[in-house]
């Protein structure tokens, strides 16, 4: 019994010695990196400020490019009044077709405003309420400090930003003066910022771009239709569907409308589920299938005998399918540095 006992305190001690010689060389080397860390840290210290370039707006080959598409070739009527549609006619001379393309890209180097959407699902009286509040914080004029330029360089200056206006063509969609990042970030804008995300979270507003807005407008759907939406996430449309299929006062057991959100990707398709549960409508389906091979879903209900083709469920079909995403040039603006034809072509 005693000559295992010494050979494994034996072992043990070797073991031990092994391992503090191991264990030294792991805090030397830990110690080695953290120095080279602080470094480099230093470094960065020293020179922030002065390594970062602002994005310069201008790509010629972008401009080529779409000027090549015929982009520039129609300008807007100007016979046309405030009280009719707006129209665009041919451009008769080079000067109108480089005056159209300075005008364009002078309008993609502007901020991208922020804007929202009170639920058209929401009942009347808290509609009101909240617009109301909405009133109160930006309602009129206000003076808030602008801070442009980067690190060192920067300059604040005081700036009067116009209240909130209603957008004509939304029911109940509003939109800013300022962008996403001034008013996430502006002291004055704060308390305006709470409510706005809480009013969100709560599932009585969306926020939402403006031009992501309008093809639900111009689908022009009804609350009794059958709607699918074949590339849905992040799902800012499909709530827009939902909740004029899902209107304030009728009963979920009443409702015969309801949208099918499809997204090819099943981990979009998730971001899809928790978008929805903000709107807590049942009148909702999410399925993760390839849009191109969508299945022709049918009414068995009226099935017609000696039929070699049946029409399809669905009422309205919304595809706001992948492109080159270049029309995000006002929010994105690493495209003018990064941006090629091929990024559309391969699409």
């Amino acid at each position: 019994l005693e000559t295992p006992q010494t050979n494994y305190t034996s072992k043990n001690n070797n073991t031990m010695g092994r391992s503090s010689k191991g264990g030294w060389n792991r805090k030397r080397k830990a110690e080695e990196q953290a120095a080279k860390a602080a470094a480099k840290n230093d470094d960065a210290a020293a020179t922030r400020g002065t390594e970062y370039a602002q994005i310069i707006q201008l790509n010629p080959s972008m401009e080529a490019y779409y000027a090549y598409q015929g982009l520039h070739n129609l300008k807007r009527d100007s016979s046309t009044t405030k009280d009719t549609p707006p129209s665009f006619i041919p451009c008769t001379s080079p000067l109108e077709q480089s005056k159209e393309q300075t005008q364009f890209w002078n309008s993609c180097r502007q901020i991208l405003p922020a804007s929202f959407r009170i639920g058209q699902d929401v009942p009347t009286q808290l509609r009101k309420s909240l617009i109301s509040e909405l009133q109160q914080h930006m309602g009129k004029p206000l003076e808030i400090q602008i801070t442009s330029g980067i690190s060192r360089d920067a300059t604040t200056t005081l700036q009067t930003i116009a209240p909130v206006t209603e957008i004509p063509y939304v029911p109940y969609g509003y939109q800013l003066s300022v962008d996403r990042r001034t008013l996430r970030r502006n002291e004055t804008l704060r308390g305006f910022h709470t409510w706005l995300k809480n009013a969100t979270d709560a599932g009585f507003v969306t926020r939402q771009e403006t031009v992501s807005m309008i093809p639900p407008v111009v689908l022009s759907p009804s609350s009794n239709h059958s709607i699918l939406d074949l590339c849905a996430a992040p799902g800012s449309k499909t709530s827009q569907l939902l909740e004029i299929v899902s209107p304030p006062g009728v009963k979920a057991g009443s409702r015969t409308g309801y949208v099918v959100a499809n997204d090819v990707d099943p981990k979009r398709a998730y971001m899809l589920v928790h978008q929805m549960k903000r709107i807590n409508s049942p009148s909702i389906l999410i399925t993760a299938v390839d849009a191109s091979v969508y299945p022709q879903l049918r009414n068995s209900s009226k099935r017609e005998e000696n039929t070699t083709h049946q029409q399809g469920i669905f009422d309205r079909v919304l595809a706001d399918v992948p492109c080159g995403g270049d029309g995000t040039l006002r929010k994105n603006m690493g495209i003018y540095k990064h941006w090629s034809q091929s990024g559309s072509l391969s699409l």
